[in-house]
């Protein structure tokens, strides 16, 4: 034992002695052994680590792929969210009334559905303005675009004296994520520059249409200018032959004079004319004295003729009265033989029968002549008057004649006159005739040269009018600006529309619109960590002559209250500190406590069920894919499909959706939705979390001898 004991005499000048190690020297030779040796055993030995984990090789696999696994999906899932726009949908609403411009309809409207329909960056929607609005509330659309209805008229107004802006309202909502705000914003922009570029466009474009016309005006007014050129050359050549003309007729006009002149000296010879007319006059005046002389005699003629016949007339009627009164007598001597007549036998005397029979021929012949008697009076009756009416007649010719003497004997002197002055008369109408001749050739060059200066002043009033027109036509299309109205107008087509954009609800900072992201990942991060510290379920519980729920809820609290200080801690340093504040606190809060309850509830299920390393894996992993397929700091319809599919079977987006409403926006359907979703979640997992406990509580021998490893 002695032996054993350290030696700590001292030697005088040396110092202790040192025991030697075998392998080891100063040279090096043993840390060459040792590296040789021993290293390799503790890192790849029996009992190394790397040995223990090869028995797990999906552990390994795991731990060796959980940078990838964060990485890869991070950047899977937000790879480029700015140009993987067309799932998001936006809602446009076109509210624009046509409108008009020098006599054009102005309909932009249209062109910008058309235009927005032509560029697909997003997923468009037409809804009504109502469903547009409500929409946008509920998370529907993502942005609504509202066209309003005085945006053509607007547009119309550029080039006029009274330009303004057309108006492009954009809404937005950051309830449904700040950076879908950002993306629509920019992207927003981009269509309101290609709207501006589009209206400028057309207004140049209308610009250069009326400097076309101008120019078509001005050529207008420049043929206008030569007809009118053309017209005043006419006119003048028609004055010059309107001026020959006149002096045509000036010509004729002097021989007609003469000829006047000649018609005033023949009257003079007239007159011998009318001396031989006289004498004609003279000798027709004695013939028609001598008429008035025999119808003197036959007027005295026909006065005895009428006496005479007025005579024959007067015996012819009492002629016609005696054999009137004959035949009457005759009658009654007739009818008073019948009576004879009809005495039986009287009628076979002879003497009687002839008597009857000469009676009954002188009635018939007596009737006969009182007719004939008739006859003739009323015939002489007429004779008497017609020589009555011939005698008269005669007396009115006699008249008439003697009229005629005298009237004769006054155109005695004025028939001699007039038949000499007619001779002189035609000759001066000759001369007369010849003048108006020349007089009228000279109105007939007077009419072409009038004819001719009227189509020239026509043409020259054409050629005014159209001078006219197309200058005032050029002056219309050119309006009279101020140099205010020209700055106005300039500054109107470089930015001819508005961006007008408004939020349904909005943050105040971007920190503000991943609040909900950050705040919900740093309460599933915590719970991973607390089962770092606390027991999931400890051994000697279970044991313990409780049911499974019991055990499991007694298990989970410390936790739990864990979990309520790690969300008061958040809540309270970033109301105070970073000016966090949602606007509805309280539902904030409790829907982060029901998400980190739910998760911390999953993670000890997961442990329970498969061990701590891989429980605890497993729980990486899907907090991991949770925060890739939420949507948390773009736009899920900015993500791959394979991510938009898992977005709503992940408790964290239901988390952010909810999150998102209680702090911008109202405690709608969404936010009561994801309530509900959590809820679903926690109860579920609870489940879960029985049933492993329930299993953990059976034992088996693996339990009861547990592999050394």
């Amino acid at each position: 034992m002695a032996n054993n004991k350290p030696n700590h005499s001292k030697d005088a000048g040396s110092s202790p002695a040192r025991p030697k190690r075998r392998g080891l020297t100063a040279r090096g030779k043993g840390a060459s052994a040792y590296r040789e040796r021993i290293m390799p055993r503790m890192l790849i030995g029996r009992n190394s680590e790397i040995h223990r984990l090869r028995i797990f090789p999906v552990a390994l696999a795991i731990l060796a792929t959980i940078p990838l696994l964060v990485g890869a999906f991070f950047l899977w899932a937000n790879q480029n969210p700015t140009e993987n726009l067309s799932d998001m949908k936006v809602a446009v609403v076109n509210n624009d009334r046509p409108a008009e411009k020098d006599g054009q309809p102005v309909n932009v409207g249209p062109e910008i559905i058309q235009n927005v329909k032509a560029n697909p960056t997003f997923d468009w929607q037409f809804p009504s303005e109502s469903e547009a609005r409500k929409g946008l509330e509920d998370g529907k659309y993502f942005a609504t675009v509202a066209i309003p209805q005085d945006f053509s008229s607007s547009v119309a107004s550029i080039g006029t004296q009274n330009p303004h802006q057309a108006v492009l309202n954009f809404d937005y909502n950051d309830a449904n994520g700040k950076s879908a705000s950002v993306l629509l914003k920019a992207a927003a922009e981009r269509l309101h520059s290609t709207i501006n570029e589009s209206i400028t466009n057309t207004a140049s474009a209308k610009v250069f249409s009326s400097l076309n016309e101008i120019h078509e005006g001005m050529g207008k007014a420049a043929d206008g200018s030569g007809q009118l050129a053309n017209g005043a050359k006419t006119a003048n050549n028609g004055a010059t032959q309107l001026d020959n003309g006149a002096s045509k007729l000036l010509n004729g006009s002097s021989q007609l004079k003469d000829g006047a002149g000649t018609l005033t000296s023949k009257l003079g010879e007239a007159h011998a004319g009318a001396k031989k007319l006289d004498d004609g006059s003279a000798q027709l005046q004695a013939g028609a004295q001598q008429l008035t002389d025999k119808l003197g005699l036959a007027h005295e003629k026909s006065t005895e003729l009428v006496s005479g016949a007025q005579q024959v007339a007067d015996g012819n009627a009492k002629l016609a009265q005696g054999n009137a009164q004959l035949a009457a007598g005759l009658d009654e001597m007739k009818g008073k033989l019948a009576a004879i007549e009809g005495i039986p036998g009287i009628s076979q005397l002879p003497q009687v029968r002839q008597l009857l029979d000469g009676v009954n021929q002188a009635n018939s012949a007596a009737h006969q002549l009182a007719d004939g008697a008739q006859k003739a009076s009323d015939g002489s009756r007429r004779v008497a008057d017609g020589s009555t009416q011939i005698s008269g007649a005669l007396q009115q010719f006699q008249d008439g004649s003697q009229t005629i003497a005298s009237k004769l004997g006054e155109a005695h002197a004025g028939a001699g006159q007039l038949s000499s002055g007619l001779s002189q008369l035609q000759s001066g109408a000759s001369r007369l005739q010849d003048g108006a001749t020349t007089l009228n050739n000279g109105q007939k060059d007077l009419k072409n040269g009038t004819t001719q200066l009227a189509g020239g002043t026509g043409k020259l009033s054409e050629g005014a009018g159209t001078l006219h027109d197309s200058l005032a036509s050029s002056q219309d299309r050119v309006p009279a600006f101020t140099t205010q109205m020209v700055a106005h107008n300039a500054d109107t087509l470089a930015g001819p529309s508005e961006l007008n954009e408004s939020w349904v609800h909005k943050v105040s900072s971007m920190g503000e619109g991943l609040a909900p992201f950050l705040a919900g990942f740093g309460i599933f991060l915590g719970g991973l960590f607390v089962w770092q510290v606390v027991r999931p379920l400890p051994r000697r519980n279970l044991a313990a002559s409780v049911s499974s729920l019991r055990l499991a809820i007694r298990t989970t609290t410390p936790a739990l209250l864990i979990s309520v200080l790690q969300v008061a801690l958040l809540v309270g340093i970033s109301w105070f500190t970073l000016d966090i504040r949602p606007q509805n606190l309280l539902a904030w809060t409790a829907l982060m406590l029901l998400g980190g309850f739910g998760f911390l509830i999953f993670q000890q299920a997961l442990i329970i069920w498969f061990g701590e390393g891989k429980g605890q894996l497993l729980g990486i992993v899907a907090l991991v894919v949770q925060l890739a397929s939420a949507g948390g700091l773009y736009p899920i319809e900015t993500s791959p499909k394979f991510f938009q599919i898992l977005h709503p079977f992940m408790p964290f987006s239901w988390l952010i959706e909810g999150m998102r409403q209680a702090g911008v926006g109202e405690l709608n359907a969404q936010f009561w939705n994801s309530a509900l979703v959590l809820a679903f979640v926690a109860v579920l997992t609870m489940v879960f979390l029985v049933w492993g406990v329930s299993r953990k509580r059976v034992y088996t021998m693996s339990t009861l001898h547990p592999a050394v490893v």
